[in-house]
């Protein structure tokens, strides 16, 4: 049937970010060559054989009636987004609605979609569709390392690029941290605003028009962020540099603990002031933020709180807290709630990093043995923090930066099993770390800019950000709603690389994207992400005399092999020298073994391959920067299932060996650990070809986030070439 050329459309409260949402649809309509005539309510000029946009929130009286006339429950949760054809005496009715403001700028974005994929036949066959958050938090963090990253933090156009991103992908929360292990912005107070009590205290780098731009710029976030309907969450993390790699860029800093509260509860509250519309603060507790030596933590951050709170009296507003769990005592929590604030907890997901998308079966043996200590018992996992009766919400923050952080990566099936265990008991939702999180490392690591790609012809767009859109939507729509239709993702792989070629990658992508998260769930040598990045480690060496150690301070690690190497969830993976030992005794227990998971990642490395030889059977544009980039990632992927799926089986016979003292077990050891060195070789000369020579993602009190996959000198764990020596000692 032949569509009209005039898209008869009513609008019913449309404001705030729902008028972004409009005019994304408007901008579709108009694409295809169609106009739009807007109508004052949709009985005017009713016309049985077309139909009517109708367009508005369901706090509108007359969309309420639309619904109910039509025998819907008007759905009344927030950001819930409703599409309903609707039968009237007057004629049909397309309703694009939503509960609120936010769903339904959801709404409008996602047939703007349809209209630019579908042309404007989309409209005609938009089917009844309503859909209610599953997570109430759906949160991005970002973090503000050192001055390198004023190229896109003094940005406008990046930010509204970046925010659109996100309101793409129903992303609800955005998540500025400042102070993470870097002196800059530790504190961020003078960085942006006076503290009139304390004028000698100043930031040494700039002056007061540096400051001005970035107080007037965080002001611009914050709006722009509740223009397209997120709420903007200030994290402040370090008061003061807390390891020694760190130099202080704040002059007159007290050294006296009670006063240096003082000095953070005047300029909290002086910066909350600066910038009213600020939704949420956000508290690193523990004593990676430098304070709870001199005085207790408690007193310290109750200290903060109260400025929080009496700046949310002056400015007759409540403002959230986020007390994060590691460091987080009762005291603080009722303190919080005390002085009226409303209190949330986010709890690391699973340790510092992406492993597989479920909790962890039980708490990590070092955690157990301080249960007193809530610097530790409190930093991975939930912990106790979900007891009842329980007053505060808690999130749950995957630590992606130290697993998937550089390759790209696109998984709906990992999206969806995490976004449905970020529910456990209630919990509110979830926050995730922006890909490239750490970029150029802490403050005195920035020198010069440079691109993670050395290779000229694999970059695509004007930010770096741009080639992780398939990162933004998985997690952003599947964390909004698990059944998400594939066609949400699956169009735009298809935009990007043809139709032909869309659905196939899309399929590789995602067996590719498993293998980082396999390999950290049964493998993590050290837990903290600054001293372990999977995606740049061998892993620890088969011989300990051959792992690298930062400094004394980690001789712990001295006595860790590849095969003594705990899996980061011990309850359910068996460790390589674990399983043997178990075999020996004949005790197994019920838990996976190195010899399946072994296999599991040379599965994932075969599909992943397969894919691409299919992408490549199919014409298409072979020059395409983003589909040289994809496949270069996915290849390297590929190459390090296959070394870690080597490399344990290697441990295995090692393991063996030193328990029934058979020489052959030996000799196939070195055979398998010289397949596996091959791979890794493979792996380094692509990486090598493809990104720059010093991937800086480093953060104080840390050297190993750097260098490359064929660095000798910069590796998490393990050094190559003396892997490459202990075959020889075999």
């Amino acid at each position: 049937m032949e569509v009209s050329r005039k898209q008869r459309i009513c609008y019913f409260d449309v404001e705030g970010c729902a008028a972004f949402g409009k005019k994304k649809l408007e901008e579709a309509i108009m694409e295809t060559g169609n106009k739009i005539e807007v109508l004052n309510h949709f009985t005017e000029k009713s016309n049985r054989e077309d139909f009517v946009i109708v367009v508005g929130s369901v706090r509108d009286q007359r969309i309420e009636v639309l619904l109910k006339s039509n025998g819907e429950k008007p759905v009344k949760e927030p950001q819930s987004t409703i599409l309903r054809w609707c039968k009237m005496v007057e004629g049909t009715i397309l309703l694009l609605a939503g509960s609120d403001q936010v769903g339904l700028m959801y709404t409008l974005l996602e047939m703007a979609e349809q209209i630019r994929t579908e042309g404007i036949e989309a409209l005609r066959n938009a089917e009844n569709r309503t859909e209610i958050p599953e997570n109430e938090v759906r949160c991005m963090d970002r973090y503000l390392l050192g001055h390198l990253d004023n190229e896109w933090f003094l940005s406008e156009e990046f930010w509204r690029y970046y925010l659109e991103r996100l309101a793409q992908a129903r992303f609800n929360r955005f998540c500025l941290i400042l102070g993470f292990d870097t002196a800059y912005m530790s504190p961020p107070y003078p960085f942006f605003t006076e503290v009139e009590e304390f004028p000698e205290i100043k930031v040494k780098v700039f002056g007061p028009e540096q400051k001005e731009k970035n107080k007037n710029m965080l002001r611009k976030i914050v709006s722009l962020c509740h223009e397209y309907g997120i709420a903007f969450v200030l994290a402040t993390w370090q008061q003061r540099p807390w390891t020694t790699e760190q130099e202080e860029l704040v002059s007159g800093l007290p050294e006296e603990e009670n006063v240096l509260s003082e000095y953070c509860y005047c300029g909290m509250k002086a910066l909350l002031k600066a910038v009213p519309d600020i939704d949420i603060v956000q508290f690193r507790v523990n004593h990676e933020s430098g304070v709870g030596t001199q005085v207790s933590a408690e007193t310290f951050w109750n200290h903060c709180t109260d400025a929080v709170a009496d700046a949310g009296n002056e400015l007759g507003k409540i403002f959230t807290l986020d007390l994060r769990a590691k460091g987080l005592t009762e005291t603080m929590i009722r303190h919080a709630f005390g002085r009226g604030l409303k209190v949330e907890v986010p709890t690391k997901y699973w340790c510092e990093h992406a492993a597989l998308p479920y909790h962890l079966s039980t708490m990590r043996s070092e955690e157990l043995a301080q249960l007193d200590n809530y610097n530790h018992s409190r930093r991975y996992s939930y912990a106790d923090m979900l007891k009842k009766p329980r007053y505060y919400s808690v999130i749950f923050r995957l630590w992606n930066y130290g697993s998937t952080n550089l390759f790209l990566w696109g998984d709906a099936d990992y999206a969806r099993r995490f976004s449905k265990s970020c529910g456990l008991s209630g919990a509110a939702g979830f926050q995730v770390n922006a890909p490239l999180s750490l970029k150029y490392g802490h403050e005195l690591s920035h020198k010069e800019v440079w691109n993670t790609f050395a290779d000229e012809s694999l970059r695509y767009g004007k930010w770096e950000d741009e080639r992780f859109w398939m990162w933004y939507t998985m997690f952003g729509r599947l964390g909004y709603c698990t059944d998400t239709p594939e066609k949400v993702w699956i169009r735009e792989f298809d935009a990007h690389f043809g139709k032909g070629r869309g659905k196939i990658l899309e399929q590789a992508l995602a067996e590719a994207s498993k293998i980082i998260p396999l390999i950290t769930t049964v493998h993590m040598p050290v837990h903290p992400s600054l001293r372990y990045w999977t995606e740049m480690s061998t892993g620890f060496a088969l011989f300990n005399e051959n792992n690298l150690y930062e400094s004394e301070k980690y001789d712990f690690q001295k006595e860790i092999t590849y095969g003594s190497t705990e899996p980061s969830d011990h309850g359910l993976f068996y460790g390589v020298e674990e399983y043997v030992k178990d075999c020996v005794e004949k005790k197994m227990a019920g838990k996976y073994t190195p010899a399946q998971y072994a296999s599991w990642l040379l599965t994932l490395a075969d599909g992943a391959e397969d894919k691409l030889k299919q992408a490549r059977s199919i014409s298409g544009d072979e020059e395409n920067a983003e589909y040289r980039a994809l496949t270069v990632d996915i290849n390297m992927l590929c190459y390090m299932a296959r070394y870690h799926a080597h490399k344990i089986k290697a441990a295995i016979e090692l393991a063996w060996w030193k328990q029934n003292k058979d020489y052959r077990c030996l000799k196939k050891c070195e055979e398998i650990f010289r397949k596996a060195i091959g791979y890794w070789e493979l792996l380094s000369e692509k990486g090598e070809q493809a990104y720059y020579h010093d991937l800086d993602f480093s953060s104080a009190g840390t050297k190993t986030r750097r260098g490359t996959w064929r660095d000798l000198k910069k590796r998490t764990g393990s050094r190559f070439r003396d892997n490459s020596k202990s075959s020889e000692r075999l």
